[in-house]
Parts: structure tokens; sequence; C-alpha cells
């Protein structure tokens, strides 16, 4: 049998879509321009992505990294040029768990002897204005373990920085965003593939109000407060939970609290809030930080 020509499939799946029954994903494919420089200045962006044997922050470990450098225009938030995506795997030491493998098809064998170039990462971030991850509170606990320098740097997240849901969008997961923005799939839990789909994804503009891009770098500039809600009792835990608040993944500090993070002018009624309902009218039970885009989705001790 004689493969058909692309137009031939193009034909096929335009034929399926207007009959009002099927609807066609075609296979993603990646750019590496999205648009053409504007007047604005020019900043250096990269997107993160790290597959590791689990999720305990503390134990587990990074088995694979992707670092996609990309340029954007910092009035605007048109992204621009895409440069060569580095990409790494790491042996961890002992046996990457069997689940790990099913999910990232990464084996022990792919990663025997492996290790992560740090002085080729470190030169990638050099004059970085943002590091971006899809879920960044777990990407970026993971690096500054790895590699300390991503502590210094500014984070946004392509998860909790952008309004999926005001947008329509039931899940911020990847696959599904992929699926329901762009009509696309693509492979899943490989580092660089989740990169340029994130990339890919923020690229994206809607019918009403600015592109995806504009609006995480926004996101990311906005100054808030952590409040981290010390010693509260565990009958207060679906208040809490109800409110917005969040119980950290990993041991940090003496101390584990629940957290929630607020715009500024919020934070006078929430202390009162916290002094009223849980704690019992008493004060200074809880404590207030500023957060900004250097600070954000780390849970390392301040």
């Amino acid at each position: 049998m004689t493969h058909q020509t692309s137009a031939a499939h193009e034909a096929m799946a335009a034929e399926l879509v207007a009959s009002g029954n099927y609807r066609v994903l075609r296979r993603f494919q990646p750019l590496q321009h999205y648009g053409a420089p504007d007047a604005s200045a020019i900043s250096r962006g990269v997107l993160i992505d790290v597959e590791t044997t689990g999720l305990d922050r503390q134990h587990d470990a990074v088995i694979e990294l992707a670092v996609l450098p990309f340029e954007y225009a910092r009035a605007s938030g048109r992204v621009g040029r895409v440069h060569e995506c580095l990409v790494y795997r790491e042996d961890p030491g002992r046996p990457i768990p069997p689940e790990v493998v099913r999910l990232t098809g990464i084996t022990d064998a792919q990663v025997a002897g492996q290790k992560i170039d740090d002085a080729a990462v470190l030169h990638a971030l050099q004059s970085v204005d943002l590091v971006i991850a899809h879920n960044a509170a777990f990407d970026r606990v993971f690096l500054e373990r790895r590699l300390p320098r991503f502590a210094d740097l500014p984070w946004a997240c392509s998860v909790n920085d952008v309004p999926w849901k005001a947008l329509g969008y039931a899940s911020a997961s990847l696959e599904f965003l992929m699926f329901q923005m762009c009509n696309v799939f693509y492979q899943p839990h490989a580092a660089e593939s989740d990169c340029r789909a994130v990339l890919h994804l923020l690229c994206q503009e809607p019918a009403a109000g600015p592109g995806l891009f504009a609006q995480l770098l926004h996101a990311a500039a906005r100054a808030t407060v952590r409040v981290a809600a010390t010693d509260a009792a565990s009958a207060t835990k679906q208040l809490l939970q109800a409110r917005g608040y969040r119980w950290p993944h990993s041991q940090v500090g003496p101390t584990k609290a629940w957290t929630r993070e607020l715009p500024e002018d919020a934070v006078a009624d929430e202390c009162e809030w916290l002094r009223i309902t849980i704690y019992g009218g008493a004060s200074g039970r809880w404590t207030l930080e500023a957060v900004d885009a250097t600070t954000r989705y780390t849970d390392r001790q301040r």
C-alpha cells in the first residue's frame, strides 16, 4: 500500500471536520519564531521542565531537564525568536520507580552515567529576565536544590499566572490545553516537548483582551503578600482550605503553616478574618511576607 500524500490527508481531515461529527487533531509542530521584533526592549526568557524520580522534593531527584531559551518584547509581551533547547538526563544514583518509567519513558539504562551539564545551563541563564515553568512551585524547588543559581532568578508559572478558568478552560493540564486551544496533540511528560508546548500556549491570543504571555508577565510583576497561618488548630483545616490556603509540600524551617498569597490591599481584611475565625480573637498568630517574582513559587527559608 502506498502512503497518501499530505494534501490527501488534509483533504480527508477537512471532509471529516466539515461533516460536523468529527474533530481532527494534528501533531504539534514547534515553531522557531513566533513574531517579528517590535520597538520595545527585547528580554530573554527560559522555559524550564524537569522529570524526576517522584514528588518528594526533599528526597527525589531530577532525571531529565530541558531549558528552552527565547526572546520576547518587554512592552508588548510578544514572543519572538526561539533558541535551541538544551536537554540533559541525569543518573539519580538509584533505580527509577516503575510508575515514573511508565509516565516518562525514561529508563535506568537511559540515565546510567548521565549528568546535567551545569556549565551549559548556567551559560543559558546569563542575562535571563524570567524563568517559566508549568507548575513552577514543583520545578523551582527541585532546581534550586540541584542548581542554586535558579534561586536568584525571577519566576513565573504558566499554571497559576494565566487565568485558565476565567478563559473558559476546566483544566490547566498541558495535554488538555493543547487539545482545546490549539487543536493539536504532542508527547507529554518529556521535558523538551512540555517546554515547547507551554511556549506555544503562551503565544496564543484570546478573542478579547491581551495575549496569554502578556497576561503572564503582568501576573509575574505583581507585588503580593504571603500570609502564613502558623499553629492553626487541626479543626480549622477545612476553613483554611475553603479560604484558599494551602499546606506546603516539603518541610522548610522549623515549622510548617497554611499559606495564602494575596494582593497588598487585601491583607488587612485577611488578618481580621484569621483573628476572629481561626485564632478565636487572638492576634499575632500569623506572619506576613512580601512576595515578588524572585521569591514566588519557592519554599526555601528566607
